[in-house]
């Protein structure tokens, strides 16, 4: 895990310049991913070949916005054998811009890769009858509040937290709870966005959000055992359910007829 810390916080400090010179000059077939959580369920992608018999190599450039750079700047680099993850974020619920629809760059089924494995892998079963109704009154509290801020988000209209705010900070602030939801002059709560990310919040939750509201029922202080979300998605990944087993099979399909 410390080896892939540190790969992803050297990608971090790299450029996009400097990666588009580093794919300029590579014989290897890449895979560019977003970051350190991308490397843990995307490491078997290092198992496939492309139609050379060559491995695929990935490459983590330290977020999705150097990701979709490096996807608009690909005729800098044309020849080579590329292809590109990344999560979609909001777009899940806006939709992919046509701009970014090439079968050489790769989207989440969910808002993020942590949606994907957390829609292939019943984790919530781990939790003790006990803990399941403080899990989903917690679900239902966090929803309510991210749907109001990313309604706000997508408005151009953020004020205060942002919609990647920790869940902890939400959860734990019961004084200012009500501060959090309130509607600004003129605003209407967002019914049908909260509707649809309630109905199917393995998809439209933030996925990062979501994995942190679980693992505070699977991880708090005296519960035996205590659960680590990285080691999660390193058994989902291992599993390769549906969603993620989809976007190996579009990796895989992106460079079977690449020499």
């Amino acid at each position: 895990m410390e080896a892939i810390n540190n790969m992803c916080a050297s990608a971090s400090e790299i450029s996009v310049d400097e990666l588009v010179q580093t794919l300029k000059r590579t014989s290897l077939p890449t895979v560019i991913i977003e970051g350190a959580d991308d490397v843990i369920v995307y490491r078997g992608i290092e198992q496939l070949t492309c139609g050379s018999g060559n491995y695929l190599s990935i490459l983590p450039v330290g977020g999705r916005e150097k990701v979709i750079e490096l996807f608009r700047r690909r005729d800098e680099f044309s020849g080579k054998q590329v292809s590109y993850i990344a999560d979609s974020d909001c777009w899940v619920l806006t939709g992919i811009p046509g701009e970014l629809l090439d079968e050489s760059l790769v989207f989440t089924h969910g808002y993020s890769i942590e949606n994907d494995v957390l829609a292939d892998e019943d984790f919530e079963s781990l939790l003790f009858d006990v803990d399941k109704p403080v899990y989903r009154a917690e679900l239902e509290k966090f929803i309510k509040w991210f749907s109001l801020t990313y309604s706000r988000h997508v408005a151009g209209a953020s004020e205060g937290l942002h919609i990647g705010a920790h869940p902890n900070r939400i959860l734990d602030n019961s004084e200012s709870w009500e501060d959090l939801i309130a509607l600004r002059d003129g605003e209407i709560f967002p019914v049908d966005i909260h509707k649809k990310i309630s109905e199917d919040y393995k998809k439209y939750l933030r996925g990062k959000s979501l994995l942190a509201v679980l693992m505070r029922r699977l991880s708090y202080t005296g519960r035996v055992p205590r659960h680590h979300h990285l080691a999660l998605l390193e058994m989902g990944a291992s599993k390769r359910g549906a969603k993620v087993g989809a976007i190996y099979d579009r990796i895989k399909q992106n460079f079977q007829t690449q020499p």
